[in-house]
């Protein structure tokens, strides 16, 4: 039997729906019958407070009425003698008005006020300080304009901020002893009668609708009065204006007000006051819940055994399959996965609890499948771990083993090319000196490759003159395509400011890369390089480098490949122009680095264009003073690179490799200098502890003591004050930039990449033994193969 066919049937038989029906029916019906009741209640209570009150306030204004018209009031009114009206009629005035007091004890002020709106008489009973001011009952008399010649009253507070109720009766009166037949009535005053209304805060006290209902009295302007409760609500006026609507119609209104959960306002005739009946909603529900609790409790006998009877159904059809499949589920996530669900029956419950058992060797099966493959993973990745340290290693390893003899061999070329020679020997001396400065260039390449792979090439910024930068360009290149028999040309643009802010090394590197492969790839016609502003704000420039060629061009199905590592235009035919395919891979990850794009099209005559931008940040020259030396191509400069120049320096050479160490010597000799030579670490602090070095030229990778072990000790030595400072320049063949970091890090003064040359051996001793400077190791700049 199906379990939705289970539930249906205990649904069906233990439905506790009827039941609750009739519970909320009942209890409807008896709130709407304790509603019905306490409004009858209310609004008898209400009527007869109403009447009562009714009563007195007419009372009070047919005593005011047959007070106005009295004889003396008129005779008081008429008489124009000052003397007689103030000495004689006044005081019979007032008496008359202190016997209506003492009748009708109600009546607490007396006043007439003249048509002008002076207060010509008055009486006050009690305490001065609670009474009306005469500015307040002049302006509540409101004068013929507003009503006219009718009496009024008005409801005010006085100055303790009781209620009175002002009874205002016009004084009208024809002056008989003139005319008395035609003589005009003529408005002489009025009279206003203050009567003290507290008698309404009795009734008001001694009437109870229910057991938390009260009446309240609410005066013109909404104010609640005498209600110990609500004394000083103000009640806005949607919520009069819909008590008046109530009171007319007699009819309860629901409100959120101070707590009242419903009203009913009654209007008090001949008055603006309005009597307010207020209750909380929980005294309607305080009758329908007496008589519900009885109703309450057989329907929640019923319920509790309907539940206990479908409880017991539900647990034994539903719950207890739930409550094993529960227990499966938490044995799956502790890891025991081959479970047995003890569930044996045929519904959705039983399949369930088999799929439960199926999921779980499933999970077995795979989690064994993970582990197995998690270990290969971590074999994995150990390995490309090891590796890739085996690979910086084994980079760093041959650079250092390839460029020292590299340097022997450009070394010696260059020591043989100052020897006389023979035509012929001098061309062997070309092409052996050409061939290794091609072996430089591609372990270059390969070391950049390496290191942008690494993420250890970093972008440096700092102000440049960007026509000096491709002045200093032209000037390297230009010599190779004339050579080559071809137009060079280069153009930028005027709208370009002359000082920008980038990487001024980065930037050379890429456009005498891409230069450098047009005056390869093209055997004859022109190359141009350009330099224009694409688009500029207030700190930032957009600028697009050209280098467009005659050359061979870039087959379409290159295109989208070229820039990778490896990678030629054509891995045939251009194979006679020799490289590695690693400048173009090299100039697409700097460019990218330094936030540009790079690409290549069709030449628009025949060749290829390649081009590429870069965003420049905007300055001026004025405020970099040290952009300037930025610029500078690393050439030897005319002044040091002189034939007849001379150094006279004493110089130490520290190097273990014999060639490297003679080739150095040779040319320091070749330059003027006095050379010692050691082979040691050790061997070099004893020399310069028995004499003092006007430089030191110290390799790095030396046995026993390294170079930076060596220069350590050398420079504790100094600060003791046993020698004098002694500026030492790194010779190594390791070329990362980290390895220039430690070297000035360790103390040295500058760094000295292999190979190097005479020439950039002149600017060493011209830096540090011509016009030495200040010296600090953390302000050396950069050598000229840097």
């Amino acid at each position: 039997m199906r379990l939705q066919v289970k539930l249906l049937a205990i649904v069906a038989t233990l439905s506790i729906l009827p039941g609750l029906g009739l519970g909320v029916a009942a209890y409807l019906e008896l709130r709407q019958q304790a509603i019905d009741r306490l409004v009858h209640e209310a609004r008898t209570v209400s009527q007869q407070v109403a009447r009562h009150v009714a009563s007195r306030m007419e009372a009070a204004e047919a005593n005011a009425r047959l007070f106005a018209d009295a004889y003396i009031v008129e005779r008081y009114m008429l008489t124009a003698d000052q003397i007689e009206r103030y000495q004689l009629i006044l005081p019979a005035l007032l008496d008359l008005f202190a016997t209506y007091q003492r009748t009708y004890p109600e009546f607490v002020e007396f006043r007439i006020v003249l048509p002008d709106g002076t207060v010509d008489a008055r009486l006050i009973d009690g305490d001065a300080s609670m009474a009306l001011s005469d500015d307040q009952v002049v302006r509540e008399i409101g004068g013929p304009t507003e009503y006219g010649y009718q009496p009024h009253s008005v409801v005010v507070r006085d100055n303790a901020g009781q209620p009175r109720l002002l009874s205002i009766r016009p004084i009208s009166l024809q002056d008989q002893r003139v005319s008395p037949l035609t003589a005009p009535i003529v408005l002489r005053g009025y009279l206003v009668a203050t009567v003290d209304l507290r008698f309404i805060e009795t009734l008001l006290t001694d009437a109870r609708i229910g057991r938390d209902g009260h009446l309240l009295l609410v005066g013109t302007d909404h104010q609640v009065l005498f209600d110990e409760e609500a004394t000083g609500w103000q009640m806005d006026a949607d919520l009069a204006n819909r008590l008046r609507a109530a009171a007319v119609s007699g009819d309860p209104i629901s409100a959120d007000h101070h707590g009242i959960a419903t009203v009913m306002g009654s209007e008090l005739p001949r008055s603006d006051l309005m009597l307010v009946w207020a209750m909380p909603e929980a005294e309607f529900e305080l009758a329908a819940k007496r008589l519900a609790a009885v109703v309450a409790a057989v329907i929640a006998v019923t319920i509790l055994a309907t539940c206990g009877l479908f409880y017991w159904a539900l647990r034994r059809m539903v719950l207890s399959p739930v409550a094993s499949l529960m227990d499966a589920v938490g044995a799956i996530s502790r890891g025991r996965l081959q479970i047995d669900v003890p569930v044996k029956t045929r519904d959705e419950m039983g399949a369930l609890a088999r799929a439960f058992e199926a999921m779980g060797s499933d999970l077995h099966h795979s989690q064994e499948q993970l582990r197995t493959r998690s270990s290969e993973l971590e074999v994995a990745r150990d390995r490309a771990e090891d590796a890739n340290r085996a690979k910086s290693q084994f980079l760093a390893t041959m650079s250092h083993e390839i460029r020292t003899p590299i340097n022997g061999v450009l070394g010696m070329a260059e020591l043989l090319g100052g020897t006389d020679l023979t035509d012929q020997q001098r061309s062997f001396l070309v092409s052996i000196q050409m061939s290794g400065e091609a072996l430089l260039h591609v372990v270059n390449d390969i070391l950049d490759v390496s290191k942008i792979e690494s993420g250890s090439l970093h972008i440096e910024y700092e102000a440049f003159d960007l026509r000096s930068l491709m002045a200093g360009v032209d000037e390297m290149m230009r010599p190779q395509a004339v050579k080559k028999g071809l137009h060079y040309a280069s153009e930028v643009a005027p709208e370009i400011a002359e000082t920008v802010v980038g990487d001024i090394h980065r930037l050379r590197q890429v456009l005498l890369n891409l230069l450098g492969n047009a005056v390869k790839f093209t055997p004859s016609g022109r190359i141009t390089v350009r330099a224009s502003l694409i688009s500029e704000d207030d700190h930032r420039m957009r600028i697009l480098f050209e280098v467009e060629d005659t050359g061979i061009g870039v087959h379409p199905s290159k295109k989208a490949s070229i820039f990778q590592a490896f990678t030629q235009a054509d891995g045939t035919f251009t194979r006679r122009f020799g490289g590695a395919g690693l400048g173009l891979a090299i100039c697409h990850r700097l460019v990218t680095l330094m936030g540009g794009e790079i690409g290549v099209d069709d030449s628009p005559s025949q060749g290829s264009r390649f081009w590429f931008t870069l965003p420049l940040a905007k300055t001026s020259a004025s405020s970099h003073p040290a952009a300037a030396p930025s610029t500078a191509i690393a050439v030897p400069q005319p002044e040091v690179a002189a034939a007849g120049w001379s150094s006279g320096a004493r110089v130490l050479v520290v190097d273990d490799d014999t060639i490297s160490q003679e080739i150095c010597v040779l040319m320091l000799e070749g330059l003027g200098c006095t050379v010692d030579a050691a082979s040691s670490g050790r061997a070099a602090l004893l020399k310069t502890a028995e004499r003092q070095y006007d430089l030191v030229l110290l390799d790095c990778s030396m046995p026993d003591l390294d170079g930076f072990e060596t220069v350590r000790r050398l420079r504790q030595r100094e600060q003791k004050g046993a020698t004098a400072r002694t500026p030492v320049i790194a010779s190594t063949a390791n070329a990362f930039e980290d390895d220039r970091h430690r070297c000035l890090e360790a103390g040295m003064d500058d760094y000295l990449r292999k190979p190097f040359g005479a020439a950039e051996l002149r600017i060493m001793l011209k830096k540090w033994t011509g016009d030495r400077p200040s010296g600090r190791p953390e302000d050396a700049i950069q050598s000229a193969r840097g």
